[in-house]
């Protein structure tokens, strides 16, 4: 494991594998980098490409800050390419599950670092889609005493009270709240050819937002490609039908 020193000081774990071209992996929110290990795409990727699996911000080995400003989007991408910086990748390409899916958007549209983008299992617009906020307002709202300036761990439940003594649950709040401040990405902001994969059975609201773009995506350079049967969990956990998408896709230019 190697770490990178983000622009504002945060360390970000990161672990490589194989030679060739870069290959930078994002986990799910929740995840590290051990689900694309475990799942068997290090294995296969490297064979090809000199693949980049990253801890983000608040998660695996990379350092936690617990406040939600910690967790700006713009934060988040300088720590993808501080590792990038590290590895000596000018440039790279880039699959995002989930959380990491939602990170990669913002630097496939932002930076021209990006070569080739793959997005899993969400969708286009904000950080938290409109039909899932009220949701996540929701969730956050028990956690209300202590999300603010001062927080008061008494005046929670004793369930969460316990919760809250674990620093780890401090990370995690706070970068779950800040994806409510992540702005919209749109497939014309994307720089780079993207594809863009979505379980036929997704929960998450990608299928929703691929009926929305259909008709457009060609013309910004997104392909999409729904995957049979698959739920959210099983767009990761299902490697078997997901790295023949992913290998075809990427073959090595050149």
């Amino acid at each position: 494991m190697d770490f990178a020193t983000s622009a504002d000081g945060v360390r970000i774990a990161y672990e490589t594998t194989g030679s060739g071209p870069p290959l930078i992996l994002l986990h799910g929110g929740g995840q590290s980098h051990r689900n694309w290990v475990d799942g068997g795409y290090v294995a296969a990727l490297s064979k090809h490409f000199r693949v980049i699996a990253i801890d983000a911000r608040g998660h695996g080995a990379s350092d936690k800050p617990t406040a939600r400003a910690n967790y700006a989007i713009e934060r988040v991408m300088a720590d993808v390419l501080a590792v990038a910086d590290a590895c000596g990748a000018a440039t790279f390409d880039l699959i995002g599950y989930s959380y990491g899916g939602n990170i990669g958007r913002y630097l496939a549209s932002r930076t021209d670092r990006v070569t080739r983008f793959v997005m899993i299992g969400i969708g286009f617009g904000p950080g938290v889609p409109e039909h899932l906020r009220r949701g996540v307002e929701g969730n956050l709202s028990q956690w209300a005493p202590v999300l603010g300036p001062n927080p008061q761990p008494e005046k929670l439940s004793p369930n969460l009270r316990a919760a809250w003594a674990e620093p780890a649950t401090r990370a995690t709040l706070a970068w779950f709240s800040a994806l409510l401040d992540w702005p919209p990405v749109e497939p014309r902001d994307l720089r780079c050819p993207t594809l863009w994969l979505v379980g036929s059975k997704n929960d998450v609201g990608a299928l929703e937002s691929l009926a929305q773009y259909s008709g457009t995506l060609a013309q910004w350079g997104v392909v999409a490609r729904v995957l049979d049967g698959l739920n959210h969990e099983q767009e990761m956990s299902a490697s078997a039908q997901v790295l023949p998408v992913l290998e075809q896709m990427l073959t090595p230019q050149g």
